[in-house]
């Protein structure tokens, strides 16, 4: 049976609301106008319209898909950060609103201490989203995003020219190996999950969020060779977990000074600046 707009919104919210999904009213239209390349306001204007038997399938393929807490991200293939919407897959980790923090944080740095022509390198760029933010305030500078994973770099490269930034370095490499010059700014993301906070974490793809000892294990490696990749003064700026800042200041504070602590928007310590003495 053909099930209008307003029909299969209705039996969505239900086996949401069943499986405790607490947006479910909205994550039913979200995944609806994305499947029909409609707006939500379209679904209001036409929800008597009747869905063929192939939407609905796919539809109702999906909602339970996320019943069973597969992303809504992954569903709908996109997930906006700061000003933008960025596409995402399974191959990348979805990008997080504390993350936006440690991007503001080095657009003003940038602002307040360098000029001219500089380098930045986003470290385990997945998305993209840190690299291409931070290019959309800096468009004539010499940005490169690197990450170990091609399918991850696809996905980074997707969204750049998706926002016209054509300028971007990408590189695939662990870490440091690909490079053999100096920046003026290290970002990273790195992988700082020992074990998952959430079941949809377990969806996403390992290598992004997993890290031995205690998490600090891409710190150490980082934080152990980015005094080679640093010029005097330079940055290194990095998000951090839940009550890893203490291990993490204690890595940085041989060869960086003026360590500074972020909170995020639930007040846990999420960012560390660092300047290369």
């Amino acid at each position: 049976m053909e099930l209008t707009i307003k029909e299969a919104l209705r039996e969505a919210n239900l086996k949401l609301k069943k499986s405790k999904i607490s947006d479910f009213y909205l994550e039913s239209q979200l995944i609806l106008a994305n499947l029909l390349g409609k707006t939500r306001i379209d679904l209001y204007k036409n929800d008597y319209e009747k869905l063929n038997k192939i939407i609905q399938k796919k539809y109702f393929k999906q909602i339970n898909l996320r019943t069973r807490r597969f992303p809504l991200a992954y569903l709908i293939k996109k997930e906006k950060f700061m000003e933008d919407y960025f596409f995402v897959d399974k191959n990348v980790l979805i990008p997080r609103n504390e993350t936006e923090i440690l991007v503001e944080e080095v657009i003003n740095w940038i602002k307040n201490n360098l000029k001219g022509n500089f380098k930045i390198l986003d470290l385990g760029t997945g998305s993209g989203v840190i690299a291409l933010s931070i290019a959309k305030s800096f468009k004539t500078s010499d940005i490169w995003a690197s990450d170990i994973s091609c399918k991850a770099l696809n996905v980074a490269k997707k969204n750049a020219e998706n926002l016209n930034l054509r300028k971007i370095n990408f590189i695939k490499g662990n870490l440091f190996k690909p490079f053999n010059f100096k920046f003026d700014v290290i970002v990273s993301n790195p992988p700082y999950v020992e074990k998952p906070f959430s079941e949809e974490v377990y969806f996403e793809p390992k290598i992004a969020w997993r890290a031995k000892n205690k998490g600090l294990e891409f710190y150490q490696k980082i934080i152990k060779s980015s005094p080679l990749y640093l010029k005097g003064g330079g940055l290194l700026a990095l998000e951090i977990g839940y009550n890893q800042a203490d291990g993490v200041i204690n890595l940085l504070k041989k060869n960086f000074n003026e360590i500074k602590i972020k909170k995020d928007y639930s007040r846990i310590e999420r960012i560390i600046l660092a300047i290369f003495k």
